[in-house]
């Protein structure tokens, strides 16, 4: 196991210097290391690394999360902010008032439960 770490993190650093060398971002390299080197093309990565992945994913996703959020301005979010907001609050409030209207019709519920189904729904929605 500390063999195909030692491996994924050689190949990924490698992959991005190469990536780095195309005015690429680090992370494709990253990520093309992890699907060249798994189960899908070469499979060398060992059996018992594959336990801990989702641990490691999440790690990963903290870190990736957390590089994105301190490369943040607060300048470019105070540009962004108004037409951001619009961009969230607009289609949510459709899609809140649609099924307050539309689930008493057709699925029975009364306003309270349709108002909760629309606000779930606009939560998950990618829209």
């Amino acid at each position: 196991m500390l063999f195909s770490f030692a491996m994924i993190i050689l190949v990924g650093v490698v992959f991005a210097m190469i990536m780095r060398k195309l005015g690429l971002p680090n992370l494709l390299g990253y990520l093309l290391a992890g699907i060249i080197l798994g189960p899908f093309v070469f499979n060398m990565i060992d059996t018992t690394t594959f336990q801990i992945s989702s641990d490691i994913r999440q790690i990963a996703l903290m870190i990736i999360l957390m590089r994105a959020g301190l490369n943040l301005q607060i300048s470019d979010l105070k540009k962004v902010g108004p037409s951001a907001i619009l961009m969230c609050f607009v289609p949510a409030s459709f899609e809140i008032l649609g099924l307050m209207i539309l689930a008493p019709i057709f699925l029975h519920l009364d306003l309270l439960n349709a108002a909760i189904l629309g606000t779930v729904l606009a939560a998950v929605s990618p829209a």
